[in-house]
């Protein structure tokens, strides 16, 4: 994919790492397939982007990098400990490309909070739950997915050409809140899909429903 869009466009000077899923319960739950599985999509999938564009947007002198993250990183929840330990992964994998791919090359990363996607519309058509949501984000309401695409362009465009290595938090100022969780619930159940919780933002995920998008979005 990368080698072709290198080509269909003559050049590459911008990667975005989007791919991504999670699921939610105790760690002591997860077999090692899943917790392999959800570090392959969420961080070596990562890895592979960079390795494989690296020398097209070094040959750019311009290119920019975004990987996307998560706030879980920095704050994780119950429930989400290998998603929260790729997403970490992330965030460092981040910076050690910034300053090894500079100054051709600037690289960071993208973290957002609570936002509506298809992947939070369960939780969120509960009003009583999208209530308890909300009442935890200062801004008083939870993202859109536009809002995080703005954080990316802003990070791949010339506005941006000074920052690397950073890592931009795009949730309504909710991490500089004392950490509560809404509520947790794990139904002790051997389907791997009954096991959930609801907490905030690991809701996000409540679900077993899987919509990675692609690991090199150029």
């Amino acid at each position: 994919a990368i080698e072709r869009a290198a080509s269909d466009f003559g050049a590459l000077t911008i990667l975005v790492n989007n791919a991504g899923f999670g699921s939610t319960k105790p760690l002591s739950r997860f077999t090692d397939a899943e917790f392999a599985r959800l570090l392959a999509v969420n961080l070596t999938g990562v890895w592979h982007g960079i390795r494989a564009a690296a020398p097209h947007l070094r040959a750019s002198s311009r290119g920019s990098v975004v990987n996307v993250a998560g706030t879980v990183a920095s704050r994780p929840t119950r429930g989400e400990g290998p998603y929260a330990a790729a997403k970490a992964g992330v965030v460092a994998l981040t910076r050690t490309a910034a300053l090894e791919l500079a100054p051709e090359v600037r690289v960071n990363s993208v973290s957002p909070g609570y936002v509506a996607t298809r992947m939070t519309q369960a939780v969120l058509d509960d009003e009583a739950l999208r209530r308890g949501i909300e009442g935890r984000i200062p801004l008083g309401r939870v993202g859109d997915a536009a809002e995080v695409a703005g954080a990316v362009a802003f990070l791949c465009s010339p506005d941006a050409g000074f920052v690397t290595g950073h890592d931009l938090i795009v949730d309504g100022v909710s991490v500089a809140k004392p950490s509560r969780t809404i509520t947790w619930q794990v139904v002790q159940a051997q389907d791997f899909s009954q096991a959930c919780s609801i907490s905030m933002p690991c809701a996000s995920r409540l679900s077993q429903s899987e919509t990675p998008g692609s690991a090199s979005n150029v």
